[in-house]
């Protein structure tokens, strides 16, 4: 044998484990954190479901619509509020005492000008009428129930 080579240390019970103190430090990470992970396994699952049953209910045309006008309806709400969305997450926090309210609401109300461009849009990314109507209002679905501000929250 060389002498080059050491043997590892028996682990000491008297000094802290890593896990251990991370465990003491932040109590409940852990269980938020395999909640967060089983949810996102459920969404994926949920998911890879549902491209399977709209896969074989619907043909390949009518799940090409589908996809796009999802698609499109997810580009078209970013669109609409995400500007908002960031907006009240720079003005909340300050905690003043500002009611962002005051600017959401209109600000929302202005989001809405958006949905005939929006309609225009999809009717030009090839969809039809129907579908391109379901799309936006999917879309404005998205933006409402998406909504940043909590309304219900006393001023």
């Amino acid at each position: 044998m060389s002498s080059s080579t050491s043997k590892a240390e028996p682990p000491d019970e008297h000094k802290p484990h890593l896990f251990d103190n991370f465990q003491r430090k932040h109590p409940k990470l852990l269980s938020q954190a395999a909640i967060n992970f089983a949810a996102n396994v459920f969404s994926a699952t949920f998911g890879l479901f549902n491209v399977v049953i709209f896969t074989r209910l619907l043909s390949a045309a009518d799940f090409g619509t589908y996809a796009l006008g999802l698609g499109f309806s997810a580009i078209v709400s970013t669109f609409m509020c995400s500007w908002l969305r960031l907006y009240i997450m720079r003005v909340e926090p300050r905690g003043d005492g500002t009611d962002v309210r005051t600017a959401a609401v209109p600000g929302l109300m202005l989001s809405c000008a958006i949905a005939p461009f929006a309609y225009i849009a999809a009717r030009l990314a090839g969809l039809q009428p129907e579908a391109s109507m379901a799309t936006v209002a999917l879309a404005m679905g998205m933006s409402f129930m998406r909504r940043p501000w909590n309304a219900a929250r006393p001023i």
